[in-house]
């Protein structure tokens, strides 16, 4: 799939050496997640991107020429079993699941740097998908949770369960009555051709 690359993001690309990056946008309501592979903070886009370095871990990006559905498996380990102030941290990253996340949005961007590591504008939008369900294992050494993600043309595969009745129009379209007595005419007897009816 052709991705659309800003001019300088091509021309770096097209320099020789290059130092790239990847970041990753996690859509949770609460506070939405954003972090990059490097170490450090990263400031783009008007939000602050927090590095995880080697602690970040992405697989399953792939881009085929066909409609098929991919998943991507994000993982983050080496988080320490308790905080600063001696609270246990899995408790808490435990809460954060159980907020309402699923088919929220889940954005990788392919990043490019100079040799001094100035950011090169802009990212360039790598994958787009919805997040699905995680996973916290917990050891002696730390917590290591991971979250899988399904492309967006998985929607695509979906069937679209659609039925002509006023509940399933109202869904889509509140206050309208246009199927308001369908369900009365279920078991209605409609005799054609007589004047009147017994």
């Amino acid at each position: 799939m052709p991705r659309l690359m800003s001019p300088e993001v091509e021309a770096h690309l097209a320099g020789g050496t290059v130092y790239p990056a990847l970041l990753v946008y996690l859509d949770f309501p609460d506070d939405p997640v954003r972090a990059w592979s490097g170490v450090g903070s990263l400031h783009w886009g008007g939000h602050v991107w927090h590095g995880v370095g080697q602690f970040g871990g992405v697989s399953g990006i792939t881009d085929t020429l066909d409609l098929k559905s991919q998943t991507v498996d994000i993982s983050l380990s080496g988080i320490p079993l308790k905080d600063e102030t001696g609270a246990p941290l899995f408790d808490t990253i435990s809460t954060t699941f159980t907020q309402h996340y699923q088919g929220r949005a889940v954005e990788f961007f392919y990043a490019v740097f100079t040799e001094d590591w100035a950011l090169v504008p802009d990212p360039v939008s790598l994958w787009l998908g919805r997040m699905d369900a995680p996973t916290i294992t917990l050891d002696g050494s730390g917590i290591t949770v991971s979250l899988s993600a399904e492309h967006e043309f998985a929607s695509l595969t979906r069937p679209r369960v659609r039925h002509y009745s006023d509940v399933d129009l109202r869904e889509r379209a509140p206050g309208d009555k246009g199927l308001e007595f369908v369900s009365s005419l279920q078991e209605i007897l409609v005799l054609w051709g007589k004047q009147k009816y017994d």
